[in-house]
């Protein structure tokens, strides 16, 4: 089997599982663009997609770049 190539375009890196501690302003700020990004899309959508959401719009942003998956 050959090894996966991350410079590949549809590379895709497996999801790296975090526990971790969010102020109650930062969660309710995730969760009221959850809520948004679901209106926008018409579909649910967990904690952990709107943050990649929120961190790849933010990188977007500030340097010009972002993944998507």
């Amino acid at each position: 089997m050959k090894a996966p190539n991350p410079a590949s375009p549809t590379y895709t890196a497996p999801p790296v599982i975090r526990s971790y501690a969010l102020s109650v302003d930062a969660f309710d700020h995730l969760k009221a663009m959850q809520r948004t990004y679901e209106r926008q899309d018409g579909a649910p959508l967990t904690n952990s997609r709107a943050l990649e959401r929120i961190l790849n719009e933010h990188q977007a942003g500030h340097y010009g770049s972002a993944t998507t998956n």
